[in-house]
C-alpha cells in the first residue's frame, strides 16, 4: 500500500496552506483547537464567525459538500489535507462546526427542498448556527 501524497494531492496541500497563511488572522489562533471548541466569550464568537464567512466566501467551509450546496466535492484526501493543514495552522473550531459536519448533511439527505434552500448556504457561512444538546 503507497501512503504517499499524489503531485495532485500535494499541489492541492500548498494551495490551502498559502490561503491560511495569507488570511489566517493569528489573534484567532488557539494551541489545540480541541481544547477550545466553543469561544470562551462573545467577542471572541464573533470574530470566529467572522472567520468562518472569510473562509465561506473564499469557499473553503464545507468543502466535502456538494457543489449544488455549497461546497466543492472535496474528495476524501482533499478533506484530509484541509484538515490537516487547518490543525496544522491552530485555526480555531468554527461556530458552525455543528452544522457543516452534522445539521448540513442530514438536510441534504432529509430535508425539504425548501429546508436545503432555507439552511445550507446560510449554514455554511455562519449566518445560521447550529447546536446539538
Amino acid at each position: 500500500m503507497d501512503f504517499q501524497y499524489t503531485p495532485e494531492q500535494e499541489a492541492y496541500r500548498a494551495k490551502v496552506r498559502s490561503w491560511l497563511t495569507t488570511n489566517l488572522d493569528k489573534s484567532l489562533c488557539v494551541d489545540d483547537p480541541r481544547d477550545e471548541r466553543i469561544a470562551p466569550d462573545y467577542e471572541t464568537f464573533v470574530k470566529r464567525r467572522a472567520w468562518q464567512r472569510t473562509m465561506f466566501d473564499a469557499g473553503w467551509v464545507g468543502s466535502a459538500w456538494p457543489k449544488q450546496y455549497g461546497g466543492q466535492d472535496a474528495d476524501l484526501m482533499e478533506q484530509v489535507i484541509f484538515d490537516e493543514e487547518y490543525t496544522d495552522a491552530h485555526a480555531p473550531v468554527l461556530p458552525g462546526y455543528s452544522g457543516i459536519a452534522l445539521c448540513g448533511p442530514t438536510l441534504m439527505q432529509w430535508g425539504t427542498d425548501e429546508q436545503k434552500e432555507r439552511f445550507l448556504q446560510r449554514t455554511l457561512s455562519g449566518e445560521v448556527i447550529w447546536c446539538q444538546g
